[in-house]
This record gives structure tokens, C-alpha cells and sequence, in this order.
């Protein structure tokens, strides 16, 4: 996983996250890893960023967000997502007509 990413900055987590999972594994065999992965991914569910919850739609679940999650448009879904708490619930239609002058 080391090679997946082209710059070296976004690899340097990846791998101490790696290494943890190894030397955990390595202790506690099978339960060792289970519990790392376990670990992660209860960081990631409970970080935020900039007030929106960084696994949303899966962490807060909402069924409505969720289902919108795959498909993605302003006719298959009219309003916006809800973690985002915007002030407007619906999204704005755009005018795609041409002026005349």
C-alpha cells in the first residue's frame, strides 16, 4: 500500500497505521489485528472536519443520505444531504436556457 500514492507526505500515515497493525498483530496474533483495524476505524468515525462528521453518510446513519450516497444528481435527489445542516434544504435549480438578445 506503500506504492499506491504518488506523493510521500500522504503515504508517511498510512504506514505508521501499517506498522501499528504489524507490531499488534505480531503481539496479539489474529485479535491483535482485528483490534487495530478496530482501532482505525473508531478514530475515523468519531473525527469531524469542519463540523461535518468524516464518515457521513455511514457513521451518523441517515437512510435518505445513504441511498443518495450511489446516486447522485439533482433529479434523483432534490434535496441536500443532511449532515451538511445548510440553510437551505433544497438544492437550486439552474436555468440551462439561453439568453436572447
Amino acid at each position: 500500500s506503500s506504492f499506491v500514492s504518488p506523493d510521500y507526505t500522504i503515504v508517511n500515515p498510512i504506514r505508521i497505521l501499517k506498522f501499528l497493525c504489524i507490531i499488534m498483530t505480531a503481539f496479539l496474533g489474529i485479535i491483535g489485528l482485528v483490534l487495530s483495524i478496530c482501532l482505525i476505524v473508531t478514530n475515523l468515525v468519531s473525527s469531524n472536519s469542519f463540523g461535518t462528521p468524516y464518515m457521513a453518510p455511514l457513521a451518523p446513519f441517515n437512510w435518505y443520505d445513504f441511498s443518495r450516497w450511489f446516486l447522485f444528481g439533482k433529479q434523483i435527489a432534490p434535496k441536500r444531504p443532511g449532515f451538511l445542516q445548510t440553510k437551505d434544504q433544497f438544492r437550486v435549480k439552474q436555468n440551462n436556457t439561453p439568453k436572447k438578445s
